[in-house]
C-alpha cells in the first residue's frame, strides 16, 4: 500500500520509493530481454525468407518473424517506460 507522510517543508512524500525502484529495475531487465528475444525471432524468420527467395524451397521459419515483430515492439515499449523518468530528468536539466 502507498503511505503518504508530510515532510518538513515539503508537500506529501511517498515512503514507498523502494517498491517503485524495484519495479523500475525489473522493467529495465525484462524490456531488453523481451526485445532481444523478439529480435532473434525476427532475424531467424527473415533469414529463412531470404534463403527461400535464393532458391532453397519454401520459407519454413517465416512464422517466427510474424511472432517476433510484436514481441520486439512490446520489449521496446517496456524499455521505453522503464527509462522514461530518467530521460525526462535529463531533458529538464537542459
Amino acid at each position: 500500500m502507498l503511505e503518504l507522510k508530510r515532510g518538513a517543508g515539503h508537500a506529501l512524500q511517498s515512503t514507498d520509493r523502494s517498491e517503485s525502484r524495484l519495479r523500475r529495475s525489473l522493467l529495465r531487465v525484462v524490456g531488453p530481454l523481451t526485445a532481444g528475444a523478439g529480435g532473434i525471432l525476427v532475424l531467424i524468420g527473415f533469414i529463412s525468407f531470404i534463403s527461400a527467395i535464393a532458391g532453397s524451397g519454401s520459407p519454413v521459419y517465416f512464422v517466427f518473424a510474424v511472432i517476433g515483430l510484436p514481441i520486439l515492439g512490446i520489449g521496446v515499449m517496456i524499455t521505453k517506460f522503464a527509462y522514461m523518468g530518467r530521460i525526462m530528468r535529463i531533458c529538464r536539466r537542459r
